[in-house]
């Protein structure tokens, strides 16, 4: 009885061992091929996966419909403002800060003219010609402070995907009413007081406030003799003599100081009679020190002095007025701006003025070195700098800022007023103001009009105030024409609107001032970085979401992704963890991240480089969005036949932040449980995985 007992659970055993094999056959062996496609496999699992120019993964892509296939984003914004900016930066007061918000938007994203290419990150020796795939990005945005019926008049082709617009809009069936979520106490016209991102960018390429002061009347190779300054200027002496006037910001003059350290001033006897000490620039009345507090004041810089307190230079003499009049220093370090400026942009009279100016001797050697050794005009080079068409050779982008100036007059020249001829502020810049704001989003159908919807048209006194300067040179020169102080003025963008409304200046000089750069306006992007279309003058406020993306094709400049979207074919290559990968965003692969000078306050170390030898840091163009992972595969419950919703590995996601150009590593909260963490729904066919996850402590301890 026992020996068939045991004979019985022999074959018991065999028979299920057998029966186990045949099902080990069934789902690992017989259908091994459709198991990789699902778990181990190049993307094919996933309803991303994209190699084909038709099919539904490139019409999901290119959706125009605003549904479950491509939904709107939303957006909540908060931001600090600091309530005591004065003791904070003079004082050195630790800095009260408030914080504001939720300040709601909804997101509208196109993409478009999708094409398909060969991947750069797949290793494969003979690699698809659609491994990747290229695209342009256009968006609107809608500001949930009120109820905003939508419509469209904008769809895409059935036969090439591309995109069509007909004169006939309707209702948009995915969103035909968008409701107000933003809190009723918030108002895109609040005010957030802080630190100015751009013109810290702008102290990045200049090096500090200091440098930026002496880059008005010196070259950078004259800077640096400062520190060379000395009376030993015979032959082989390797100290530096005082610049003349006429070799003062001359790029050919590079054996000259711009001035000496007053520290070295004030001991140096014989040298204070050729030299001048560097605390001069530094004079509150200086041209350099009025017009930066000036500019500082049109852009909503906050006030750091009053009358009666000790000036800059170090005298210990007292503060009156600098030399347009100001009885008040206002610096652009900490700016005021309304929550509209911040969210969607604005012009900046100070980076348009000074840093173009502190550029100009830096561009002429630029187009010297360019152009065969030969001395371009001063004019000619200032034209193409403040239109952009040097930017790609000067360590600050200016822009087309010719152009961006005189889109701003359209919509604040109304704003502007002159004192009358009899006023002592009438041939001071104080005298020719620009206030309130333009016409918001809701009261124009004017493409360009509503891009600047609602900005502060204060930063446009600095284009008005050219109208006075220019014509008072026109006066003078038409008298005494042969005047080396006086120089006619020249619009940058070739029309003479300096009679009229102001412009951009490419040259012209006042009574021996130079004015080139002189109401130019910088555009300062907006934090969500893309200009806004959606507007509308309609009466029922209706904003066209179809013409709102029309006009941000048309008028914005290419901004390229690429993804790989279709890596090679096989088991566990290292290349499918790369499964939707940016490779370039808005056509490029890395970015220029910090600048560092040197100066706590300034320098924003965020990539552990502390060198202030180091000009600039790259970080590279990687990562996924915030919408979908590369497949990580799926696991085979021992117990059941079927594939389970497998267990989350520990391995990070880097998901591309583009807001701060930079990837941050996303991982399964394993401190929460995994059941919580991970749901799955399945079709027919396969199943859709979604897990929620942290950012990873290591992203941001750097």
């Amino acid at each position: 009885m026992g020996l068939i007992t045991r004979i019985g659970g022999i074959l018991l055993f065999v028979a299920s061992f057998f029966l186990a094999w045949e099902t080990f056959k069934h789902y690992l062996i017989a259908n091994q091929a459709s198991l990789q496609l699902k778990t181990l496999g190049n993307g094919h699992g996933s309803m991303y996966r994209l190699c084909d120019e038709t099919g539904a993964a490139i019409e999901k892509l290119t959706s125009v419909d605003f549904d479950a296939s491509n939904p709107p984003s939303d957006i909540k914004n908060y931001f600090y403002s600091i309530e005591n900016p004065k003791q904070y930066l003079v004082n050195g007061d630790d800095a009260v800060v408030v914080e504001k918000g939720p300040y709601t938007l909804k997101k509208f994203t196109v993409n478009h003219d999708a094409t398909l290419t060969t991947s750069t990150l797949t290793a494969a020796e003979a690699p698809s010609t659609n491994g990747a795939v290229e695209y342009d990005v256009a968006s609107a945005y809608i500001v949930l402070d009120q109820d905003t019926p939508l419509t469209t008049n904008m769809k895409r082709s059935s036969t090439d995907l591309s995109l069509e617009w007909s004169g006939t809009q309707q209702g948009l069936p995915s969103h035909p009413l968008l409701e107000a979520t933003m809190p009723p106490h918030l108002s895109m016209s609040d005010t957030i007081t802080n630190l100015s991102p751009a013109f810290l960018s702008a102290m990045g390429a200049l090096n500090d406030e200091f440098n930026l002061i002496l880059s008005l009347s010196c070259t950078a190779e004259q800077v640096v003799n400062i520190d060379s300054a000395g009376t030993d200027s015979g032959p082989g002496g390797a100290d530096k003599a005082q610049c003349t006037a006429s070799q003062m910001n001359d790029f050919a003059e590079t054996d000259c100081a711009c001035c000496m350290l007053h520290s070295e001033y004030i001991t140096n006897l014989p040298a204070q009679a050729t030299f001048r000490d560097c605390n001069e620039f530094l004079d509150d009345s200086s041209t350099a020190m009025s017009t930066l507090s000036l500019l500082a004041h049109y852009d909503g810089g906050v006030a750091v002095k009053e009358a009666g307190e000790a000036k800059y230079d170090g005298s210990g003499d007292a503060f009156v007025q600098t030399k347009y009049e100001q009885t008040t220093i206002y610096t652009p370090l900490v700016q005021s701006h309304t929550v509209n400026d911040i969210t969607f942009g604005y012009p900046s009279a100070t980076i348009g003025k000074l840093v173009s100016s502190a550029l100009l001797s830096t561009a002429e050697k630029t187009y010297y070195d360019a152009n065969d050794s030969t001395r371009g005009d001063a004019v000619d080079v200032a034209t193409l700098m403040l239109t952009g068409e040097m930017d790609d050779a000067l360590p600050f982008r200016l822009g087309n800022a010719a152009a961006y100036t005189k889109k701003v007059a359209a919509v604040c020249y109304s704003s502007c007023e002159a004192v009358d001829v009899g006023n002592s502020l009438y041939d001071s810049p104080l005298g020719w103001t620009c206030s309130g704001n333009a016409p918001g989003r809701y009261e124009t159908d004017e493409p360009d009009e509503i891009a600047l919807g609602g900005i502060d048209c204060m930063p446009y006194s600095s284009t008005y105030a050219t109208v006075m300067q220019c014509s008072a040179i026109d006066t003078h020169l038409s008298t005494s024409p042969g005047d080396p102080e006086y120089q006619a003025c020249v619009c940058a963008d070739g029309s003479s609107d300096w009679a009229a409304e102001g412009c951009c200046l490419a040259g012209g000089m006042l009574d021996g001032e130079d004015l080139t750069g002189n109401g130019c306006l910088y555009e300062v992007d907006g934090i969500l970085g893309s200009t806004n279309y959606a507007g509308t003058n309609d009466s029922e406020d209706r904003v066209n979401i179809g013409a709102a993306i029309q006009s941000y094709i048309a008028r914005e400049r290419s901004s390229t992704f690429s993804r790989f979207m279709c890596p090679a074919s096989g088991s566990g290559l290292p290349e499918h963890q790369l499964f939707n990968r940016f490779e370039t965003i808005e056509g490029q692969s890395s970015y220029d991240m910090y600048y560092a000078t040197g100066r706590p306050r300034i320098q924003q170390d965020d990539k552990m480089t502390t060198s202030a030898s180091d000009v600039y840091s790259l970080s590279a163009s990687t990562g996924s969005d915030i919408t979908y992972f590369p497949p990580k595969g799926m696991s085979l419950e021992t117990d059941h036949n079927v594939i389970s919703s497998g267990t989350a590995r520990l391995v990070p996601h880097p998901v591309y932040v583009t807001a701060g150009k930079v990837a941050v590593d996303f991982m399964n909260d394993k401190d929460t449980g995994y059941a919580v963490q991970r749901a799955k729904t399945c079709g027919t066919n396969e199943c859709l995985v979604a897990a929620r996850m942290k950012p990873v402590d290591s992203s941001f301890a750097r």
